[in-house]
C-alpha cells in the first residue's frame, strides 16, 4: 500500500506515519516511533505523498547504511509544518560528506513542497533529519 500513490493520497499523513512506524519497529531488534499531536495535520495530497517519501528515504537510510536500532519520527504542526526523523545510528560528517543519492532526493523532494530540509549528523549520535515549512 505505501507504494500506491492514490492510497497516500486518501489517507491521513499521521494515519500513514503511524501505520509504517509500526510495520518497521521490531521488537527486540529495533524500535520506531512516531510521535505526533492529536490534532489534525491537513496537507495537499500531493504533499503528503512527498512527505511519505521522505519519511521512506530517511528511515530506509537508517536502517540500512547507518544501522539504526532506535527511530524517532516526529510530525508537528505549530506555526510550521515540521516533520523530524531522528536515528541513532553510526551517523556520519556533514563536513566531509557529500550528499548521497538519498539525502540528494530528501532535499530535492521537501524543495518540490516549498520546505526546508535541515540535516545534523554525528558519527557517535547518529542523524536528525527536519523538514521544515
Amino acid at each position: 500500500a505505501s507504494l500506491n500513490t492514490d492510497h497516500l493520497r486518501t489517507r491521513p499523513l499521521q494515519h500513514l506515519l503511524r501505520t509504517a512506524c509500526e510495520q518497521l519497529d521490531l521488537p527486540g531488534r529495533r524500535s520506531v516511533q512516531f510521535i505526533t499531536s492529536d490534532s489534525p495535520i491537513d496537507v495537499s495530497p500531493d504533499d503528503k505523498v512527498v512527505l511519505f517519501r521522505i519519511f521512506q528515504e530517511a528511515t530506509n537510510n537508517a536502517l540500512k547504511h547507518a544501522r539504526a536500532t532506535r527511530i524517532t519520527v516526529a510530525l508537528v504542526n505549530n506555526s510550521q509544518l515540521r516533520l523530524t526523523i531522528t536515528d541513532n545510528g553510526s551517523g556520519f560528517n556533514t563536513a566531509s560528506v557529500s550528499d548521497g543519492q538519498g539525502l540528494a532526493n530528501i532535499r530535492r523532494r521537501a524543495t518540490l513542497i516549498g520546505a526546508v530540509a535541515s540535516v545534523y549528523s554525528d558519527p557517535a549520535n547518529g542523524t536528525i533529519i527536519t523538514i521544515s515549512r
